[in-house]
């Protein structure tokens, strides 16, 4: 295998070769075809021809004479892998966790690592399972903001910090229905900021079904993804409040702890990263503990 290749496709070699269901799956999930459908459609012409049978022949029995039949394949005694009906960040998964697979231990995307969150993990046991420090997997994970965080099934839990692009071959992601930038960041193994910024969106909104969210380089101003409303939520919408001289006492604060990421303070307090930047008068997002934020 390519050893730049490694990174998206070694966990497939992991499987049981005879198992192609789960290399169907597991190719769709590496990215290696942009068709949806990609996984079903390889499933369907295996079936259809009958091609999974020739994995059980014996190699003499592919020499038979013409005209001899050849003995019956033997009953498949595997048992399909997690990767069989793989179909991260969909919303029947997160409707019926029950029926989506149960994927176990780091895998990497994006060159990076990362494991799935199950059913009612959290920062800290996911930080106590895998030997990992609570600080970075709160620091590299944009939307988790403290230890005891209840985590949606199948979440993305990056150990490392993300990158400021993807490094596949794919260059879009096409939105799915009720999908967000947080959504396909993680998917992607990307900043969430970066994302923005590629896309030339403002942060905290979000795109609309269909549309083609850029994954790397910049994203021309014609191409830029149309938006959906979101109740109640539309950060793009607020506006910044005027800063008076008024007593910097009665002002409310966050105070930065170990961890803090400048947009968890963000939602925290339901204001959009560029908002908060400008009424602290703030020219990047770094912060460090002890740092004093002004929140109105």
């Amino acid at each position: 295998m390519d050893p730049r290749k490694a990174y998206r496709y070694g966990f497939l070699f992991d499987l049981d070769p005879l198992d192609y269901k789960s290399w169907a799956w597991g190719l769709k999930q590496a990215g290696y075809a942009t068709n949806p459908r990609y996984a079903m459609l390889l499933i369907s012409i295996i079936e259809t021809n009958e091609l999974n049978v020739f994995d059980y022949y014996e190699p003499q029995s592919l020499l038979a004479s013409v005209g001899e039949a050849p003995p019956p394949p033997p009953k498949p005694t595997y048992e399909h892998s997690v990767i069989q009906k793989r179909q991260l960040q969909t919303p029947v998964w997160k409707q019926k966790p029950t029926q989506a697979p149960k994927i176990e231990g780091i895998v990497t995307n994006n060159g990076l690592k990362m494991v799935y969150a199950h059913i009612g993990d959290t920062p800290a046991s996911i930080a106590k399972a895998y030997n990992q420090p609570i600080r970075e997997i709160i620091a590299f994970n944009e939307k988790i903001e403290h230890k005891e965080q209840v985590l949606e099934y199948t979440e993305r839990v990056y150990f490392q910090k993300k990158k400021r692009s993807y490094k596949g071959s794919i260059k879009y992601h096409k939105v799915e229905e009720s999908e967000t930038m947080y959504d396909i960041a993680q998917m992607y193994g990307i900043l969430l900021e970066k994302l923005y910024i590629r896309n030339r969106m403002f942060p905290g909104t979000e795109p609309a079904e269909g549309e083609k969210i850029r994954l790397k380089g910049m994203i021309k101003s014609k191409d830029r993804p149309k938006l959906r409303y979101v109740a109640s939520k539309d950060l793009a919408r607020q506006e910044v409040p005027a800063i008076t001289r008024y007593d910097q006492i009665s002002r409310k604060k966050h105070v930065v702890s170990a961890g803090d990421t400048l947009y968890g303070i963000a939602l925290e307090y339901q204001l959009s990263v560029d908002i908060l930047k400008r009424i602290n008068k703030m020219d990047s997002n770094l912060i460090k503990p002890g740092q004093v934020l002004f929140i109105d």
